[in-house]
């Protein structure tokens, strides 16, 4: 799994729901190598301004829009 392949899978989440969390993107397979793609498309999605990410407390879930 690569980190576009990834974004490409996070886009197609967004496109069913508005928003979504980090814990429901990484559910499925929490294995580490899944965790590590999935967190690092997220911020590359951040970074451009596709999605926002918010957390309330440190160790809590990160919210996406």
């Amino acid at each position: 799994m690569t980190i576009r392949e990834k974004i490409k899978m996070i886009a197609e989440v967004f496109k069913q729901n508005a928003v979504t969390s980090f814990r429901e993107l990484i559910a499925k397979t929490p294995d580490r190598l899944h965790v590590v793609v999935t967190f690092l498309a997220m911020l590359e999605l951040v970074r451009r301004y596709r999605i926002s990410a918010k957390q309330e407390a440190l160790f809590e879930d990160i919210e996406l829009r």
